[in-house]
């Protein structure tokens, strides 16, 4: 989760873009077959999401989803 002030959430505990990849390695290592959900509130700033979404690519992970979340307008 990237949320609409720039925090990454990696399984609700905030990291930063090192730990965030530290974390992925893991979880990759422990399920070669590892999927990943990208989740931007739906104000955040999309440059913080393609940062996570290059890490992602570095770690060569290819099951990516991305979920936005929405807003209602009366």
């Amino acid at each position: 989760m990237v949320s609409a002030a720039g925090k990454i959430l990696l399984n609700d505990a905030e990291v930063t873009l090192a730990a965030l990849k530290q974390g992925l390695t893991q979880l990759k290592q422990a399920d070669p077959e590892l999927a990943v959900v990208v989740r931007g509130a739906s104000e955040v700033d999309y440059q913080n999401v393609i940062s996570v979404l290059d890490v992602i690519q570095q770690l060569e992970i290819t099951k990516v989803g991305l979920a936005t979340e929405t807003t209602t307008v009366p």
